[in-house]
């Protein structure tokens, strides 16, 4: 889903592993005069480059994002909800990581999350832990000795129609996501995917880094006002 995102209107590739050159549009259709690979693709040898390129970094970026995920999350969100599996998650993996964390959830926003579809609770599950991760790793920008606080806070708002909103903030008093940007190479990419990834569900993510004054991640996802 990302993949074809990312490039639209992609142009078919040769046949692997065949000693023919056909392009696989040709194949498996009646009629037709065959159409060799060389012919077709004349001429774009530099458009295919890019598309291979940005596979390359795609698929590398995707790798990069797995890797880093937890193997045991997945049913801790179907079994403790949203909300539960975030403390968790924070308890057990950053505990060590803040000077303070402190919870602002109000109970019609964490019964909304509970009604979330599970494919959407999970999305929405990664994605703050990114941002849970990127404020630990890298809001003290090297200096152990500098204070570092975390708020996670879960809101419900209604909207027009049949609808509402339930967001996530997840907000630090560290360095800022910008400065470590320059420092450290990747910085935010994570935080990219993962929003590509809500993007898919019907979420959104929003990044505010402040000077000196931390980076607040907001997650927002429209709901059935009935959840």
């Amino acid at each position: 889903m990302i993949l074809a995102l990312s490039r639209p209107n992609p142009r078919p590739l040769p046949s692997e592993g065949r000693g023919e050159s056909a392009p696989l549009s040709s194949q498996g259709r009646g009629g037709g005069e065959g159409v060799s690979l060389s012919s077709q693709e004349r001429g774009r040898g530099e458009v295919s480059t890019d598309g291979i390129n940005l596979l390359t970094t795609v698929h590398r970026q995707i790798s990069n994002l797995l890797r880093d995920l937890p193997t045991t999350s997945a049913p801790e969100v179907a079994r403790l909800g949203l909300v539960g599996a975030l403390q968790r998650a924070v308890d057990e993996e950053w505990r060590q990581s803040f000077d303070r964390v402190t919870w602002d959830i109000a109970p019609d926003a964490e019964r909304a999350a509970r009604a979330l579809p599970s494919l959407t609770a999970e999305t929405i599950f990664y994605a703050t832990r990114e941002a849970i991760r990127n404020a630990a790793r890298h809001g003290r920008s090297g200096d152990a000795t500098r204070a570092l606080n975390l708020r996670i806070a879960v809101r419900k708002t209604s909207k027009v129609s049949q609808t509402s909103e339930v967001s996530l903030v997840i907000e630090d008093d560290g360095v800022g996501l910008h400065k470590t940007e320059l420092t450290e190479q990747g910085s935010g990419q994570g935080l990219a995917l993962h929003s590509a990834m809500l993007a898919v569900v019907g979420g959104t993510l929003a990044v505010e880094a402040r000077a000196e004054r931390g980076t607040r991640v907001v997650v927002r996802m429209t709901t059935d006002k009935r959840g």
